[in-house]
């Protein structure tokens, strides 16, 4: 939904209209008009007030919200209000309110579990105008049609993931391990050709395109002005099939497999995953013809088709990091549901499963951009650290003496590093690669070991990611050592 000023009502002459005008005066309201934006999740309030100020840029917004928002979210508000107790926010929000005039309130209803208060809140400040951030990352208007239509689709929804939770049980215990029959694919042509994505999938039209054109690259994109350079540096690799731009993250959603990288990666920051689901994705047009382009109405569908069958083949995918905020990761029930349905009724695809399935969970990221220490002609050795914390920055005596050690030996040694990151953590990539050539940060997703035979620390830091991160840069690096820190 779209809002402009000519969307609000105008201020006529109507006596009621007057009369009405005159006691709200009376009880204390002005003519100055605000924008109001309630909610709890920092992505979501910035794509709110986003709205908000697109469509009536000459109001003020207020923002009041139950966590701290985005600076970049606050700098365009007018006011910030923030209160973790969501019933006195809104009891804050209908106080301050009363005293201005509100043009129109913004609220989510995305299906995100909890807050029910906050949801109805903007229905619930005078005169009720309102519209909503749904999980498709559109807007609708607060219409007693669309409340009744929205509520028809969550109703939908809940049902199909209700199969989709039994499916994603039975899918994983029917699917195969094999390899598709592919042909060697050699990468071909040069440049990048646009192909416009649309969510109603068209498989034959962007098959047509792919034959069509001579591009080493197409970018099937819903945003038009995003240029994708950043991301071709990662068909360096012959085994990559698609990059994407990180649109959502995950966190710990039980999926099918990972559609996201499980945190929000920093710009330049790159992730495998999976099935990077987003709406700009730039594939290999080589491959994508090889694998052969899905005929079906949904284009999340479509894409997780094409990213089983690449993961099956070997290729890999990634996710790129991006500068704007970015959401918690949507659900897909229908296009989930459909997906299982192709692969358990087709025998070629039920037979396949992913080649590098913990590799793929989007919790191994590096920066392939960043500047990397020079490498001199001389053969020296090769040394792998492993560490359960980031080296840098020199927050503790363990990462002081890790990282002044190992720069101490740089000009004599090769380091490559594998740590673990904290939640939220940033990783200072150009100030690691300094003294590290290669870097791989790994996220833990899964739970502590219940296994007792082995010491709590050494428990808290199992992790199939981290074995596997080991394992493949220790294959394609091939050092000589490897040392273990902490």
């Amino acid at each position: 939904m779209a809002i402009c000023a000519k969307g609000l009502p105008a201020e006529g002459q109507n006596p009621l209209r007057a009369l009405l005008r005159a006691v709200f005066a009376r009880l204390g309201k002005s003519d100055r008009k605000v924008a109001a934006v309630v909610g709890r999740s920092p992505a979501i309030c910035h794509s709110s007030v986003l709205h908000l100020r697109r469509g009536i840029p000459h109001i003020p917004v207020w923002l009041f919200a139950t966590t701290e928002p985005f600076p970049e979210t606050a700098a365009l508000c007018e006011r910030v209000v923030v209160c973790g107790n969501a019933v006195a926010l809104v009891l804050r929000a209908e106080r301050e309110l009363w005293r201005r005039s509100v043009a129109i309130s913004a609220g989510a209803w995305t299906g995100e579990r909890g807050g029910t208060l906050l949801k109805l809140a903007p229905l619930l400040i005078p005169p009720f105008r309102a519209v909503f951030a749904n999980g498709y990352g559109d807007f609708l208007s607060a219409t007693p049609a669309n409340i009744v239509r929205h509520c028809r689709h969550r109703m939908r929804d809940a049902l199909v993931r209700l199969l989709g939770a039994f499916d994603r049980r039975l899918f994983r215990r029917l699917h195969g391990a094999a390899r598709p029959r592919l042909a060697f694919v050699p990468a071909s042509g040069a440049g990048v050709a646009r192909y416009a994505g649309g969510l109603d999938w068209n498989g034959a039209d962007l098959e047509r395109f792919a034959l069509a054109s001579d591009a080493r690259w197409i970018l099937w994109s819903l945003d038009p002005s995003d240029p994708a350079s950043d991301m071709l540096p990662l068909f360096d690799d012959e085994r990559t099939f698609a990059v994407s731009r990180q649109n959502n993250h995950r966190q710990w959603r039980f999926r099918l497999f990972a559609t996201a990288a499980l945190r929000v990666l920093q710009p330049g920051e790159a992730s495998q995953v999976l099935a990077p689901l987003s709406g700009t994705i730039v594939i290999d047009r080589s491959k994508l013809l090889a694998l052969g382009v899905p005929r079906c109405r949904m284009a999340w569908t479509a894409w997780l088709l094409l990213f089983w069958k690449a993961a099956a083949a070997g290729w890999r995918s990634y996710s790129m990091g991006r500068p704007e905020p970015v959401n918690q990761e949507p659900e897909y029930p229908l296009e989930e549901l459909a997906f299982v349905f192709r692969v358990l009724t087709d025998p070629d695809l039920r037979r396949l499963g992913p080649a590098e399935p913990f590799l793929s969970r989007g919790t191994i990221s590096f920066a392939p951009g960043a500047r990397r220490r020079k490498r001199d002609a001389r053969e020296r050795p090769r040394v792998l650290v492993v560490s359960p914390f980031l080296p840098y920055p020199l927050a503790h005596g363990g990462a002081v003496r890790m990282f002044n050690l190992c720069r101490a030996l740089a000009d004599r040694v090769d380091f490559a590093l594998v740590a673990i990151r904290e939640s939220r953590e940033k990783v200072h990539y150009e100030r690691l690669h300094e003294v590290f050539r290669e870097i791989r940060a790994v996220d833990m997703d899964e739970p502590v070991s219940p296994d007792t035979r082995w010491p709590a620390q050494v428990r808290q830091h199992q992790s199939r990611s981290l074995r596997e991160a080991i394992s493949d840069l220790a294959g394609s690096w091939a050092p000589g050592a490897r040392q273990k820190s902490g």
